[in-house]
């Protein structure tokens, strides 16, 4: 017997709803998205902000690898342990370039709904200082960049933000949404 239905999410998407849209309506957010002082951090930590120029290796339809796009602001999707761990154990981890977007009043876009944290395939990332106030930025999911965990330890990468408790819980949350998502298996004709 072939069962052919549909295969669920891995995790309770109403649940995840719920928490996504609870994070949001807080008095605290988005103010309350990132640290205020960094303080010395030991280690890179899963949702830090990045400065470094670099481009994004993607491999193209005809099977040919190829870099595009210069990326000057990236975010850590890797797990926090995995910086806690030697280069010998765990070597990788993983980023997702930030990247900039204008929205006009012909985008089907809002910024609302960003900030809603509507979009599954894309994460907003709230203005982490008075120089980009005022510009829209998304962590592109898609996109998702394996880097080596030495690549830290030239000087080149630098942290720009830390996201607090509560910004790593809603960052946190939309990152399972994203890789925990049904993925149409077996849907209906």
């Amino acid at each position: 017997m072939i069962v052919r239905e549909r295969w669920p999410v891995t995790y309770d998407a109403g649940q995840l709803k719920d928490q996504i849209k609870e994070l949001c309506e807080s008095k605290h957010f988005p103010k309350g998205f990132y640290y205020h002082t960094l303080g010395p951090l030991a280690e890179f930590q899963q949702g830090d902000l990045l400065h470094f120029n670099s481009g994004v290796p993607i491999i193209w339809e005809d099977g040919e690898a190829s870099v595009i796009d210069e990326i000057e602001y990236w975010v850590v999707i890797g797990n926090t342990c995995d910086f806690t761990r030697g280069i010998g154990e765990v070597p990788y981890t993983q980023l997702a370039p930030i990247i900039e977007i204008d929205i006009s009043s012909s985008s089907r876009i809002t910024t609302n709904d960003l900030q809603r944290y509507k979009y599954s395939r894309r994460f907003y990332i709230p203005p982490w200082s008075k120089e980009v106030e005022g510009k829209v930025f998304l962590a592109d999911f898609q996109r998702i960049v394996t880097v080596h965990k030495s690549a830290f330890l030239t000087g080149k990468i630098n942290r720009i933000a830390s996201m607090s408790r509560q910004g790593w819980f809603l960052f946190h949350c939309c990152l399972v949404r994203f890789i925990c998502r049904d993925d149409g298996r077996f849907a209906p004709d």
